[in-house]
């Protein structure tokens, strides 16, 4: 497929029969004046600035890093991916404040705890 993203942020997916089909719409649109930056290089390290300097939210980033994966909404089998960071499945509200609420990020999925770890190494 190709995935062409909007200023606004929308974006349209399209579908075609082959990826001969697909490279020539492609080599079309990049030969139009008005489109003539698709292709250029990766934003991936402006977009870090911006999230640094907290211009963009933690979603808008992580949907960008997905994006730059080439996952997406439009595609079922590509979906973004997003980081498992909360612990806390049983307050009725998160306490943002608490470390507890979160997992412990320094260490993988599989080692969260000592049963986890030993499920996963058996």
């Amino acid at each position: 497929g190709l995935e062409v993203f909007m200023q606004d942020g929308s974006s349209v997916l399209f579908a075609f029969e082959s990826k001969l089909v697909r490279d020539h719409v492609y080599a079309a649109m990049q030969s139009q004046p008005a489109l003539a930056h698709l292709g250029r290089a990766s934003l991936l390290a402006d977009m870090t600035r911006r999230w640094q300097a907290r211009e963009m939210s933690n979603f808008e980033y992580l949907m960008h890093l997905n994006n730059e994966a080439d996952r997406s909404v439009n595609d079922l089998t590509q979906y973004p991916v997003f980081p498992w960071v909360v612990a806390d499945y049983t307050s009725r509200t998160l306490d943002l404040r608490n470390p507890a609420t979160f997992r412990d990020l320094s260490r993988p999925i599989g080692a969260l705890n000592e049963e986890r770890l030993r499920f996963f190494l058996e």
